[in-house]
């Protein structure tokens, strides 16, 4: 059913309790896209009206009545078997809610006593999430019979100061706004169901409908506490939902009571009632409210939706809840297990259900986790996200500083080994211009040596050209003197030639080995010229290799004092690191230490 339409039971509460015209009002704009809803909600009054017609000695009630010390202020809701009012007593000075039983149920063989039954056994039940029953009986020999239950309000202070009793509603009217709450809420509910069945009072229909939150401190107290009484409800006709409460007969069965949607399937077989029973309907509820329809519906052209659902959940289970809503798996699990067909696979007790709910609301791992690690660790991580998160940024850091320790000692590494590098590469420069330096004196040297022999031999032919010249004058002489002496003078002339043409030979010998000693002398020159650069350059790269040296070692220096500091800074770090874990553990001890 689409979440805007209007469910005849939660209609017929609303309207039961006007007039014809306002009544007509409503309808009409409640169901104006709903005919067949209005036609139901129509009949179930028709149906009410008759039962609750006054009699004789039971009059109808309206808002300013005093019965008994009750004055009646609002009608609450009215049903099949009563109308549900705020009262004051006037005697106490102090708010009660009061159901007024319908007349017509003391023609039912043995209705008012069961009810009175009920009423008195439930008053034993302490709860701080029960509707506590505060007394039951009849007012005077011919007044109405009544239930006085605690009123579930609460004094709402307003802005100027005064306060207001504000009546709380029930969870069909506004249902939660979220799983968490839903689970907190049923939490509630099951505390108090189990309260219920310490002392023995089963409830036999659990609905959200009988479920009331308080309306400032958002407390669910459960009502109705062993009222559901087959002498109460009237079997289901065509028209009746399966969300209204009737009272069914299998044969060969005792009468089945509840509400249809929300009844175990061993309710609905016509077995009798048990504490798992009351724990099925616990989980239904919870399905409906985080799902936003109840666990079955009636199918389409089913001659009676009541006797549809109840046979549908006597005979097979509910569509899966996360199938119908995105809804956690430990959520799910939660309702699959109170929800379980065997009742021996459901929840022992309400209270388990209610621990599993508050350990689900407090990201606590429920019955269902078994030992999955990874959501143990989400769970454990949402429960503390202030140190987790705490832990994490630290750590982070931590990392973040170890990491910067770590570069910074292998930048010093580096450094240290570029100066090694330098101050090698200057120890093989000055090497190199140490062997350049004895290069050149060599070369000095055999310059020197080369330019003596040089000279040497420009003497030596310098000797020999003044002999040829001497040796010439001395044949030109005796050429002079020997011209009478033909033969003579011939022989001389002629070793005068052959001496001058080995003067001439000397001469070009010496002339070329003059060049020689030139051409030797310029290119020892150039040599020098060469390795005087070379040296000078040599000298040029030590001096920057120096530079470097100097500057690599005062890197070096700054490199150390980064590392210092970030040492300090890491000392300070894991002081607060452990500060933080100190801090943490103190807050996990009182969860830790039982």
């Amino acid at each position: 059913m689409d979440s805007s339409t209007p469910f005849v039971d939660d209609l017929f509460d609303e309207v039961a309790s006007l007039d014809e015209q306002a009544r007509a009002a409503l309808l009409d704009r409640r169901c104006k896209d709903h005919p067949e809803i209005r036609e139901a909600v129509e009949k179930l009054l028709r149906a009410c009206d008759g039962l609750s017609e006054p009699t004789g000695d039971s009059p109808s009630h309206q808002a300013g009545d005093v019965v008994g010390p009750w004055r009646l202020e609002t009608c609450l809701g009215s049903g099949a078997s009563g109308s549900v009012w705020t009262a004051w007593d006037t005697h106490l000075q102090t708010w009660s809610a009061l159901k007024l039983l319908h007349p017509a149920l003391s023609d039912r063989p043995n209705a008012m006593e069961v009810v009175l039954r009920e009423a008195r056994a439930a008053s034993a039940i302490i709860s701080d999430h029960v509707v506590r029953v505060k007394a039951a009986g009849r007012v005077a020999d011919d007044g109405p019979y009544y239930v006085e239950m605690l009123l579930c309000a609460e004094y709402l202070t307003e802005d100027g100061g005064t306060e207001r009793v504000v009546v709380g509603r029930s969870l069909q009217d506004t249902p939660p706004s979220g799983v968490k709450a839903a689970a907190r809420l049923m939490a509630h509910a099951c505390r108090g169901t189990d309260a219920g069945h310490r002392v023995g009072i089963l409830h036999r229909d659990i609905k959200p409908a009988n479920i009331l939150v308080t309306p400032v401190s958002g407390r669910a107290l459960v009502t109705d506490f062993g009222l559901s009484a087959p002498e109460l409800y009237s079997p289901p006709t065509a028209d009746t939902p399966g969300t209204a409460s009737v009272s069914l007969l299998r044969p060969g069965h005792s009468p089945i009571v509840g509400t249809p949607a929300f009844m175990s399937p061993e309710q609905a077989r016509g077995e009798t009632s048990t504490r798992a029973s009351d724990i099925y309907g616990l989980g239904a509820t919870l399905y409906t409210l985080v799902a936003r329809q109840a666990p079955y519906q009636a199918r389409q052209g089913a001659e009676s939706a009541a006797w549809d659902i109840v046979d549908q959940v006597a005979t097979v289970a509910p569509a899966p809840l996360r199938s119908v809503a995105q809804v956690p798996r430990r959520m799910a699990a939660i309702v699959a297990k109170a929800m379980a067909r065997d009742p021996r696979d459901r929840y022992p007790t309400a209270a388990a259900m209610a621990d599993d709910l508050e350990r689900f609301v407090a990201d606590l791992p429920t019955s269902g986790l078994g030992l999955a690690p990874l959501s143990r660790s989400w769970l454990f991580a949402r429960r503390h996200k202030a140190p987790v998160i705490t832990g994490a940024i630290m750590g982070g850091m931590l990392l973040v500083f170890a990491g910067g320790i770590w570069q910074l000692a292998n930048i010093r590494d580096e450094l240290q080994q570029d100066v090694a590098t330098a101050t090698l590469r200057r120890d093989e420069a000055q090497t190199a211009a140490a062997d350049a330096d004895i290069r050149a004196a060599y070369s000095r040297q055999e310059a020197a040596r080369a330019a003596r022999r040089a000279e040497e031999a420009a003497s030596g032919a310098a000797a020999a050209a003044a002999q040829a010249s001497a040796a010439v004058a001395e044949v030109l002489a005796a050429t002079e003197w020997g011209e009478a002496q033909s033969s003579a003078a011939s022989e001389a002339k002629e070793l005068a030639r052959r001496v001058s043409a080995d003067a001439e030979t000397a001469l070009i010998g010496m002339e070329r080995q003059r060049q020689e000693a030139i051409e030797s002398r310029n290119l020892i020159e150039l040599q020098l010229i060469n390795l005087r650069a070379e040296l000078s350059a040599q000298r040029t790269l030590s001096e920057e290799l120096d530079a470097q040296l100097g500057l690599l070692q005062s890197d070096r220096s700054r490199l150390e004092i980064a590392l210092a500091d970030a040492e300090r800074r890491a000392d300070r770090l894991q002081a607060q690191i452990d500060q933080a874990r100190a801090a943490a553990l103190e807050q996990l001890e009182p969860a830790i230490l039982p």
